[in-house]
């Protein structure tokens, strides 16, 4: 049976997870996460408009299941929007 809605979204959020711990931010890819979750990529940006969405989404997820607070939330969150900005600036190397 096939998972729609909200089941479907959860089940892209654990399988994305796995794919961002596997392969990292950068490397990771939303035909990986589609594949892997068995489901259209018209599906998967149906329920998250950008890979950056899907990994904040993910975020939220694992502190949801580790019951961290709403300011520890608020403040990863924050942490991980700067990650992903400034992860496709180039470094500078002196």
């Amino acid at each position: 049976m096939a998972r729609r809605g909200d089941k479907l979204r959860e089940h892209i959020l654990w399988i994305a997870k796995d794919v961002f711990l596997e392969m990292g931010f950068e490397r990771a890819s939303m035909d990986v996460v589609a594949a892997r979750a068995e489901t259209s990529k018209r599906s998967l940006y149906a329920h998250f408009e950008s890979k950056e969405k899907l990994f904040l989404a993910v975020i939220d997820l694992a502190l949801l299941a580790d019951a961290g607070g709403l300011h520890f939330r608020a403040r990863s969150r924050s942490l991980c929007r700067y990650a992903i900005h400034n992860s496709r600036r180039p470094r500078l190397r002196l």
